[in-house]
């Protein structure tokens, strides 16, 4: 099965054009590691993770603060089981439930950059690293299963980024993210995707 996605998704939504290079990726640790679930912690406007998911043909699963995103993730995965929570707390409830490895995609950050139509939303700023925290005591085959992150640029140097507003909130440095998991994976940023891949 070839990994190709369309330029267009849903009705105006898009695959961002900076991810594309990184789906050939994607599924080659799928295919490597046998995996059969992907789970995208904030699927947002998006929902870069499920589109993976669809397209390998693989069960999707993914939550977001944000209830609009959740119905319209919903709508535009119908195969995807999407819930409406905190990542943390989805993480916690889903993972026992899981059987087999897992792709991670942890994309569940400022989520009150998610304000629409006024609704103030609240939660974890940057819980990355108390996600992969989480993902190493619960998962459930975690010696087969991938850690990613797409969002790294936010605190890799990108001055003019969009979340260069909140420099306040990164507890740890870039390389520090893999610790974690640092006796079962080997750790990499390549330009701004953090990957933890189960060591060989």
């Amino acid at each position: 099965m070839y990994l190709v996605f369309a330029e267009h998704i849903g009705d105006d939504k898009f695959v961002f054009d900076y991810e594309k290079p990184f789906y050939p990726t994607v599924k080659a640790l799928v295919e490597k590691y046998g995996i059969k679930s992907l789970v995208e912690t904030g699927v947002g406007s998006v929902s870069s993770g499920l589109v993976a998911a669809d397209a390998l043909g693989i069960q999707g699963y993914g939550c977001d603060i944000f209830l609009p995103r959740v119905e319209w993730a919903r709508a535009r995965h119908p195969n995807a089981k999407v819930t409406h929570d905190e990542s943390l707390h989805y993480l916690r409830t889903l993972l026992p439930a899981i059987a087999g490895p897992v792709f991670f995609w942890l994309d569940a950050h400022f989520p009150d950059m998610q304000n629409f139509a006024g609704e103030k939303v609240d939660g974890p700023a940057w819980p990355l690293y108390q996600e992969v925290e989480v993902i190493r005591e619960l998962c459930p085959e975690l010696s087969r299963s991938v850690v990613w992150c797409d969002d790294l640029q936010v605190i890799t140097g990108a001055e003019d980024h969009l979340y260069a507003q909140y420099p306040q909130i990164y507890d740890h440095k870039p390389e520090e993210y893999g610790d974690p998991l640092a006796a079962t994976h080997d750790f990499s940023i390549t330009e701004y995707v953090m990957r933890l891949e189960p060591r060989a």
